[in-house]
C-alpha cells in the first residue's frame, strides 16, 4: 500500500547497462465522502435541494450517475430536484486506482401543511364548562401547540389539549408544524355561557 519503487534495468550483449526506476502507487482504499450538515435531513419542504460534502482525495464523482465537478479542495455542491414523497439521492465517488464508493441520501419531501380534524369540540361551539378539553386528531407526525403552549401528541397523532375558558368568545390558536418545517395555524372560537 502507498509508494513502490521498481528498478528496470537493461543490458545489451556488450554489457551495457541502463537503470530506470518507476514508482507505482498502490491504493486498495476507496475514498471517503463526508456530507455536510444541511445534506443529512431527512425531511425537507425545499424541491431544490443542494447535497455538499467533502472527499478524502482526489477522484471524479457522481449524483445518480451524473458527473459532477469537485472543487481543488476537494469539496463538492450540486444541486438535486427532489419530487414530492421519498427521493432517494446516490453519490458514487471514484479515486484514480479505480477504487469506488457509493453513499446514499435518503430524503423526503412534504410540501403539504399539516391539518388537524377536531374530534370534540369544534370551532364555533357554546358550551358551559370553564375548563374543557379540545381534543383532535392530526394529518401527518407533528409538534404541536395551543396559544403558545406544547400540547402532547401521542403516536396515532391524537391529542388532547386542556383549555380555560372565560365568558363570551374564547380564541384558541393551534399551531401544527411537521418534520418538514411546514406550518398549519388554525384558530377555534369557543363560546362559554354559564347564565341559566
Amino acid at each position: 500500500e502507498g509508494p513502490n519503487e521498481l528498478i528496470l534495468v537493461a543490458t545489451d550483449r556488450a554489457g551495457n547497462e541502463t537503470r530506470q526506476v518507476i514508482t507505482v502507487n498502490l491504493d486498495t482504499q476507496p475514498p471517503r465522502i463526508d456530507l455536510l450538515g444541511g445534506s443529512t435531513v431527512e425531511w425537507t419542504n425545499q424541491p431544490a435541494f443542494r447535497v455538499e460534502g467533502t472527499l478524502n482525495e482526489s477522484g471524479t464523482i457522481s449524483l445518480n450517475g451524473v458527473p459532477f465537478q469537485v472543487a481543488p479542495d476537494l469539496t463538492f455542491s450540486v444541486a438535486a430536484r427532489l419530487v414530492e414523497g421519498p427521493n432517494e439521492l446516490v453519490l458514487v465517488a471514484k479515486d484514480r486506482a479505480g477504487n469506488e464508493t457509493r453513499k446514499t441520501v435518503a430524503i423526503h419531501l412534504d410540501t403539504e401543511t399539516p391539518r388537524i380534524r377536531w374530534t370534540g369540540l369544534a370551532d364555533g361551539d357554546w358550551t358551559n364548562q370553564t375548563n374543557s378539553t379540545i381534543t383532535g386528531k392530526l394529518s401527518e407526525p407533528s409538534k404541536l401547540t395551543l396559544n403558545g403552549i406544547p400540547v402532547l401528541v401521542d403516536s396515532q397523532m391524537e391529542f388532547s389539549a386542556p383549555a380555560t375558558l372565560v365568558g363570551g368568545v374564547n380564541i384558541l390558536t393551534f399551531l401544527a408544524t411537521d418534520r418538514a418545517g411546514n406550518e398549519g395555524q388554525y384558530v377555534m372560537r369557543l363560546n362559554l355561557d354559564q347564565q341559566p
